[in-house]
C-alpha cells in the first residue's frame, strides 16, 4: 500500500488511488470484487490488506501492533462486572414522589402549546384558550408585582 501524496494505493488494484479517509469503504468494496486473491487483513489494523503468505511477516513488523503494544499497560482496567456496587442509602425509606407529567405542567405553567391532528375549527378554538391562559398568567404576574411594589413602598415609608 504505498502512499503518494494525500492519495492511497489499493492493495486490490494498484491503479485504484483512494483517501485516507474513505479507504475503509473502498477496502470493503474492493474485496468482494477481488475475493480471488488471496488476502487478509491485518488483526492490528484493518487498512493493512496483505497476501496470506506475507501475513507471518507482517504480523511482528505491524506498526499499529507497536503503538498497540505501548498503550496497553497504560489503559485503565475495567472494573469487575461480576462486582456490584453496594450502597448504604435505603432507597425504599425515600418518600414517594409522582410521575412528572408534561401536560400537566404546561397547562398550569405559561408554556407555548401547539394543538396537533384538529381540525381548523379546532384549532381555533383552542388558540382563543391559549391567550386566555396567558392573559390570566399576565394578569396574576403584573398583580403580584404591583403587590410587591406596595408593600416594599409601605415598608419604606415605616422605616422614615
Amino acid at each position: 500500500m504505498a502512499m503518494s501524496g494525500n492519495w492511497v494505493e489499493c492493495p486490490f488494484n494498484r491503479f485504484h488511488r483512494i483517501l485516507p479517509t474513505r479507504l475503509v469503504l473502498h477496502l470493503n468494496r474492493c474485496a468482494r470484487n477481488y475475493s480471488g486473491l488471496k488476502m487478509v487483513r491485518c488483526p492490528f489494523d484493518i487498512t493493512h490488506v496483505v497476501r496470506i503468505a506475507e501475513m507471518e511477516a507482517h504480523v511482528p513488523m505491524c506498526p499499529s501492533r507497536k503503538m498497540e503494544e505501548l498503550g496497553v499497560d497504560q489503559l485503565p482496567r475495567a472494573p469487575d462486572p461480576s462486582k456490584k456496587e453496594t450502597s448504604d442509602t435505603p432507597w425504599d425509606d425515600e418518600p414517594d414522589v409522582p410521575t412528572y407529567n408534561p401536560a400537566l405542567y404546561c397547562a398550569v405553567n405559561p408554556v407555548v402549546r401547539t394543538l396537533y391532528g384538529a381540525t381548523a375549527s379546532e384549532r381555533r378554538q383552542f388558540r382563543e384558550q391559549e391567550r386566555a391562559r396567558f392573559r390570566a398568567f399576565r394578569e396574576a404576574s403584573e398583580s403580584a408585582r404591583s403587590l410587591e411594589n406596595t408593600n416594599s413602598h409601605a415598608a419604606a415609608t415605616n422605616e422614615d
